[in-house]
């Protein structure tokens, strides 16, 4: 059975079929390169580890989906190492990111430190910035404004940071967390 065009964006049975088509590959390449960190949803691939490992297992993964007969979408996948440095010579789709930067994956920020405090305290700013618009609509005369902006601040400024929250270790979040936390009050 061929799929020529994917599944429908968003169709859970579609997603479970392809994921579960993936289950060998990501296994096999997990077994190759036990060094490198694999974080998949549906076909979005990331692989983070040593520079060297992360470009053999980008290589790797680019073939064994092309060798399944599926198009490797080297867009929306991604090899990510602290240690590109120096004349590494990097496959086709792997981006030479600098050691002080990082990338983003599934909303996360992954790389160094400053980096992903960096990224935390971005988040927090925005969260300031919608807060101002929403003082601004509750302060103005309307008869449902004060609920609205009750209903912004609830269920759009609060959770800006909750996803992150779960994933980010507390030193590098704590500051954009309360900072986030000022902006709600």
């Amino acid at each position: 059975l061929l799929s020529e065009h994917g599944c429908q964006q968003g169709c859970a049975h579609g997603s479970l079929l392809f994921c579960a088509g993936e289950v060998a590959i990501m296994a096999d390449l997990i077994r190759q390169f036990p060094t490198v960190l694999f974080v998949c949803i549906a076909d979005d691939v990331y692989m983070l580890g040593p520079a060297e490992d992360a470009c053999r297992a980008f290589a790797a993964w680019q073939a064994a989906t092309e060798a399944a007969g599926e198009e490797a979408n080297t867009d929306k996948c991604k090899a990510f190492s602290p240690a590109f440095v120096g004349p590494l010579r990097l496959p086709a789709g792997v981006e030479r990111v600098a050691p002080a930067a990082g990338l983003k994956i599934l909303g996360h920020p992954f790389g160094s430190a400053a980096f992903c405090r960096s990224f935390f305290a971005r988040k927090a700013d925005k969260t300031g910035v919608l807060c101002g618009h929403v003082c601004a609509l509750a302060r103005y005369s309307g008869q449902f404004s004060l609920q609205s902006a009750y209903l912004l601040l609830r269920y759009c400024a609060e959770p800006r940071v909750a996803h992150l929250l779960r994933a980010a270790p507390p030193p590098l979040i704590r500051q954009a967390a309360a900072a986030h936390d000022q902006h709600i009050m």
